[in-house]
């Protein structure tokens, strides 16, 4: 049988079912989306208005009004564009959309798809009333732009806002749009009623901005105009986030100078961390490093949030101790909010850690504050002075002491109830200081870090002190756990010893130019030295160790010498003599560099040079060390001081150490002699030497870097350089004596290692052959022999303190020259190749805590110098 539809249109159930569905409201996605539609649906119903190519036809089964636009020609589709059930509302919208697309049925593009269609369809649903230009700017009808209807609107701000077409093409980011109204004459200097231009709509517009501004005027005052909030283009672009415009502005000469209630774009590209736009806004206005913000008064290093953006303000013109209105330099500034890297580059830049803020606060009082003991050991490296107090009259001491943790219930009355008897003291603790400490979380590595580089207790009388910080107290804080007195434990007795032989000696014989020996009465004030060595009666000498990045502490040791005797450190060396590093270094100072650029080149060093893994890229070696000396500087461009510089020749067995010097060398010298032997190749003159290639060759650390040509490291024979400089002295002398010439004696040497760390023991030595194919014990315990034994090797042949120290303190006893060795113990062992900047920053707080604690004999040893 036959299956009959029981919805059928005549049946009774289709009755039924039409009637409730035309009850049911519509949709507005029912009502105005645009449908193609086959032209014979509407063959049967009746049109009820029409004007060009559009319709409305009632459909009376549906009891809807359908508005159908159809393109000229038989058999074309039709578009429906809106089904309504009211026919004075069909009517009506009927009208309205036939204003908007009547000027477009003749134009020179397609109007018939339904994209288009739809986007006409919904610019008449809109509130907004917009000319034709802005219609077809709407509608993407790109074309059209040149029919009479549309041209003549082609500046029409018959728009929200007031936007002109070509205002409303560039927020509708319409390349096509853009390019016809330019080339149709459309304006492009009128303006929104916000005084917003071309310029200040690209600003806004994200990823279209820098874009279209290769197609607008490249006139420079559209660009600088400004809107009625007094914002340039530029400005907007930064405020927006939107540098991709911003760097176009700034290339076409847009003014960077204006400024907002917050500031200038540099403090936006900085504020948000976009690279391209400060680099670009410092590289075409270098000034802008140093211009102060509104809201702060801070500088571009101020607004900083990553070392790379300091980097890029240090290398134009900037003020790095310049203050905020709130007092705060940018270095305070990164220690606020917590951004270390930034801090270290910043004071490796020369940066003050002792500037206070409008309430007395230190960088270091900050640091303090925010419990970054990481950054107390950095600031205290580079020299914060841990004594100085704020406003409150407290120092950072007393901040570490008393800051009392909020959250231990009742500890805040817990000292004064011991006090009145209501607590029980502990049993292991003898008094009420020492539990509120222990509680309170401060006897901690803050307060002893404060302590072992001097920072006293407060005065008697200070309010609120606790434990850590009253005077009289005993609380120091905790140590670490492997403490500086341990590491240094093994040579304290001997040291002692040869001090005090020292003593006797400086005693027994007066230095100075009361003090001279026979070979005084000859001295020649014109060999080969500069006025500093005429000043003295008697050669000093300065020996720097190898090391590599430890190379920092070698500066910070020169800084202190520098502090403690007001004078630079090649007004106080006759000889500069350095191996690796060290080497590096002594070049450095020859060439004027000052102890701060010093150690700017090792933090460059390390930034630049040790990337990646070992071994490291020679070329960037290379490439540095040209930038630092010069590519064409040789060695006897700077005479005075004498410098030494020690590398290995590798191209003979035994190698022979080989020492560049900025002097022609004496027949009479030993290391000459071996360096020049046949069959090979002599070494180059002081006068055909570069520079750049003797440190690179003092440098060439195997595994590290290439060999320099021939040339190893010079630590692989001379990495404590102090002995084969008084030999080569002894030798250079002597060779003067023979010739008849004055001589001058050693006056004192002062020798600089780059730390110490403790020994540690090695449980295997021997290499024994198994017993059987099975014997794996014996096996395991060869491999761990053999490694132990090529560990002893390295270790031996790069050995720069203890025998290497003895004998040449030793030597200069015999000879009656003082002698001072400062090599700082460090709390855990540092690589060459070091470059995490938490283990650098330790690394020079355990050198300022040895400066500290031996700053007597520091002293001693530049008043010694001085006196000569």
């Amino acid at each position: 049988m036959a299956f009959k539809n029981p919805f059928a249109p005549n049946s009774s159930m289709g009755l039924v079912f039409n009637t409730v569905m035309s009850s049911i409201p519509m949709t507005d996605s029912y009502m105005w989306t645009v449908r193609k539609e086959k032209s014979q649906k509407y063959a049967s119903m009746v049109v009820i208005a029409h004007a060009d190519y559009m319709k409305v036809y009632n459909d009376k089964k549906s009891k809807v009004f359908e508005c159908v636009v159809q393109a000229p020609g038989e058999g074309t589709d039709a578009f429906s564009l809106f089904r309504l059930t009211n026919e004075d509302d069909a009517l009506a919208r009927f009208i309205l959309l036939h204003q908007h697309i009547q000027p477009f049925f003749n134009g020179p593009e397609g109007l018939y798809n339904v994209t288009v269609l739809q986007k006409l369809s919904d610019i008449t649903r809109r509130a907004d009333i917009f000319s034709h230009a802005h219609t077809a700017v709407l509608a993407g009808l790109n074309d059209s732009f040149r029919c009479p209807e549309v041209i003549k609107h082609i500046n029409s701000q018959k728009c929200p806002e007031g936007k002109t077409p070509l205002l409303l093409a560039i927020e509708c980011k319409s390349m096509q749009a853009v390019i016809q109204l330019i080339d149709c004459r459309a304006s492009e200097e009128m303006t929104d009623e916000n005084g917003d231009g071309i310029f200040h709509y690209a600003a806004r517009s994200l990823g279209f901005g820098s874009q279209v501004m290769t197609v607008l005027s490249k006139d420079k005052e559209l660009m600088d105009r400004t809107n009625k909030a007094s914002q340039s283009a530029l400005l907007v672009a930064c405020q927006e986030g939107n540098f991709d415009a911003a760097i176009k502005l700034v290339k076409a000469g847009a003014t960077v100078d204006m400024n907002d209630n917050i500031g200038y774009p540099i403090h936006y590209a900085l504020k948000k961390c976009n690279v391209n736009a400060a680099l670009t806004i410092l590289e075409n206005h270098g000034s802008q490093g140093k211009v102060k913000c509104i809201k702060h008064g801070g500088t571009p290093l101020h607004w900083a949030k990553s070392a790379e953006f300091i980097k890029l303000v240090l290398e134009r013109e900037y003020d790095i101790d310049a203050m905020s209105k709130s007092g705060d330099t940018a270095l305070s500034i990164m220690i606020q909010r917590g951004r270390p890297l930034c801090a270290l580059t910043l004071m490796t830049s020369g940066a003050d850690p002792n500037i206070a803020d409008r309430d007395g606060n230190t960088p270091l009082h900050h640091a303090v504050k925010t419990k970054d003991l990481q950054t107390v050991h950095l600031l205290i490296g580079f020299g914060a002075e841990a004594n100085k107090v704020n406003n409150k009259g407290e120092s950072p001491r007393h901040l570490a002491a008393t800051d009392i943790l909020s959250t231990i219930g009742g500890m805040m009355g817990v000292k004064k109830r011991m006090e009145q008897g209501f607590l029980v003291i502990a049993p292991w603790t003898q008094n009420p200081d020492q539990l509120v400490d222990r509680y309170s979380g401060m006897n901690c590595e803050l307060i002893y870090a404060l302590h072992a580089v001097g920072a006293e207790r407060c005065p008697p009388g200070t309010k609120g002190c606790q434990g850590g910080c009253k005077h009289g107290g005993t609380n120091n804080g905790m140590a670490p756990k492997i403490g500086m007195d341990q590491v240094d434990a093994g040579a304290q007795v001997y040291n002692k010893y040869l001090t005090q032989c020292i003593g006797d000696l400086c005693i027994s014989a007066p230095t100075g130019r009361q003090g001279k020996d026979e070979t005084d009465d000859h001295m020649d004030t014109t060999d080969g030295a500069s006025d500093p060595s005429q000043r003295r009666s008697q050669d000093t000498v300065l020996c720097l160790d190898g090391g590599g990045i430890k190379g920092l502490i070698l500066t910070q040791m020169l800084a202190a010498i520098e502090k403690a005797s007001g004078k630079k450190i090649v007004e106080m060396f006759d000889w500069i003599v350095g191996t690796s590093t060290g080497g590096i270094l002594a070049l450095a100072l020859s060439q004027g560099f000052s102890v701060e650029e010093c150690r700017k080149l090792y933090m460059a060093l390390k930034d630049e040079v040790f990337t990646g893994s070992r071994p490291y890229n020679s070329d960037k070696l290379e490439s540095f060390l040209k930038d630092t000396f010069g590519a064409e500087t040789t060695m006897d461009k700077y005479t005075y001081p004498r410098i030494l510089v020690s590398g290995t020749l590798g191209d003979r067995s035994p190698p022979a150490l080989h020492l560049f010097r900025n002097y022609n060398a004496p027949e009479t010298s030993s290391a000459w002699i071996a360096a020049n032997q046949e069959p090979f190749l002599p070494v180059l003159k002081p006068s055909e030497q570069l520079m750049w290639r003797a440190a690179r060759s003092s440098g060439a650390a195997p595994t590290y870097f290439r060999p320099m040509g021939r040339f190893l490291d010079g630590g692989l024979i001379a990495n404590n350089p102090t002995l084969d400089a008084l030999t080569e002295i002894q030798e250079y002398y002597m060779y003067k004596k023979l010739q008849g010439e004055p001589v001058r004696k050693i006056g004192a040497v002062v020798s600089l290692g780059t730390g110490l760390t403790a020994l540690k023991p090695i449980a295997h030595v021997e290499i024994m052959r198994p017993n059987s194919a099975v014997d794996l014990l014996s096996a395991a315990k060869s491999l761990a022999a053999g490694a132990n034994l090529i560990d002893i090797m390295v270790e031996q042949v790069t050995e720069s303190r203890m025998r290497a120290v003895d004998r040449a303190r030793a030597w200069c006893f015999s000879i009656g020259t003082p002698f001072f060795r400062f090599s700082p113990p460090l709390s855990q062992e540092i690589s060459m190749d070091e470059t995490r900047d938490h283990v650098l920053s330790k690394m020079l707080f355990d050198t300022q805590c040895y400066i500290q604690k031996n700053k007597e004999d520091i002293q001693q040893m530049t008043d010694l110098i001085i006196s000569l």
